[in-house]
């Protein structure tokens, strides 16, 4: 996925997973930055629907993970005089809870 340096690019970098594929959750690993940004997307209803009512947009939640490394600062990363990486990964809990009729996906993710 290429050699981001800061943080902003390291970001774009899990959103540009977007144009490759339509998932709830993107994840760049190996990162050596720890990351959660969400966004929102349009996306056309998937039922049937008619011009007699009105067709609405619905809105999907994507997040975006970047998660960090897990090698201790030593080897390559202190030979070379790199920036110490966050250890360890972002917690995601994925949910399907029923309302009425209907499942949800509940997301959630936090360091």
């Amino acid at each position: 996925m290429g050699g981001a340096r800061t943080i902003g690019a390291k970001v774009k970098k899990a959103q540009d997973l977007m144009l490759v594929a339509d998932v709830d959750i993107y994840i760049v690993s190996h990162d050596h930055t720890q990351n959660i940004n969400r966004g929102n997307v349009l996306q056309p209803p998937r039922s049937r629907f008619s011009m007699k009512h009105p067709c609405y947009m619905k809105v999907s939640r994507k997040i975006f993970i970047n998660t960090g490394g897990f090698a201790d600062y030593r080897g390559y990363i202190r030979r070379k005089g790199y920036t110490p990486q966050d250890l360890g990964t972002p917690r995601i809990r994925l949910e399907i809870k029923k309302k009425k009729n209907d499942y949800v996906k509940d997301l959630h993710s936090s360091i």
